[in-house]
């Protein structure tokens, strides 16, 4: 009796060790980028260009996205890029200076733009990260840019 009971015990530990491995392998990615780094993901060349600027409780961050593709090519701005103030995710109200854009949308063949994506910022923020997400089918990686010390604020 005392077997089968050490038996179950050491079966329950190993699933559960495998299962606890499992998460940790599958587990998102942060890499951590500096201003001057550009990321290749999902067919697209993703620049963070400086100077964003906070005015009236909006942060304006100019980016720069390059399709490298040679047909259309879709995006969703509201999953793939996300705006840390504080800890807590910055509710993003335009994408290339349309509001229309952030669920969705494409870019020609070959096609480079520089573009600005407007953040709602509330109350007055200590860091902001900017955060671009490559949805992977197990895993996500994440790669962020820590902008605070280049945020102009205009009162």
């Amino acid at each position: 009796m005392i077997n089968k009971i050490n038996k179950k015990t050491i079966a329950i530990i190993i699933i559960i060790g495998l299962i606890a491995l499992l998460f940790t392998f599958f587990k998102s990615h942060t890499t951590k980028l500096s201003k001057d780094d550009a990321i290749e993901m999902d067919g697209y060349k993703i620049s963070y260009n400086e100077n964003p600027g906070e005015y009236q409780g909006q942060l304006r961050i100019p980016m720069r996205v390059e399709n490298l593709k040679n047909i259309d090519n879709p995006i969703n701005p509201d999953k793939t890029f996300k705006l840390i103030a504080d800890g807590k995710e910055a509710e993003m109200e335009s994408f290339s200076n349309d509001s229309k854009y952030v669920n969705g949308t494409s870019f020609s063949p070959r096609m480079t733009v520089s573009l600005d994506i407007v953040y709602k910022i509330k109350g007055n923020p200590k860091s902001y990260k900017l955060q671009i997400h490559d949805r992977k089918l197990l895993k996500d990686k994440v790669y962020e840019y820590d902008i605070t010390s280049d945020i102009s604020k205009v009162n």
